[in-house]
């Protein structure tokens, strides 16, 4: 179970990394924004790592890996949803799909 969902988690960032590039010039920032959100995420995953690996092994021992990765797993799924919720509010904002969910007719 814990090789299972260490691939998920790292599949999963692999797809939000690989696409935020994109979508930071997507919105009409620059190479500097890109390279500012990079760097933050950078940041964040090895800058803040004596944090998390202090915290992280009370929360495995108080509450248990199980509940953890079940956790963990329910979190991407909400989080995946409020993308796509998002994805599809920008894509009728800029008229590539009506409300209704189709094509605009040409």
């Amino acid at each position: 179970m814990a090789l299972a969902a260490l691939v998920v988690a790292q599949f999963v960032m692999l797809l939000v990394m690989t696409i935020t590039p994109v979508h930071v010039r997507g919105h009409d920032h620059g190479l500097s924004g890109v390279g500012l959100v990079i760097s933050l995420h950078v940041f964040g995953t090895f800058g803040l790592a004596p944090v998390a690996s202090l915290t992280s092994g009370f929360l495995v021992a108080g509450v248990g890996y199980p509940f953890l990765s079940a956790f963990g797993a329910a979190l991407a799924a909400v989080m995946a949803v409020i993308v796509a919720m998002e994805f599809r509010r920008e894509a009728v904002r800029s008229r590539r799909l009506t409300p209704g969910g189709r094509p605009p007719p040409r």
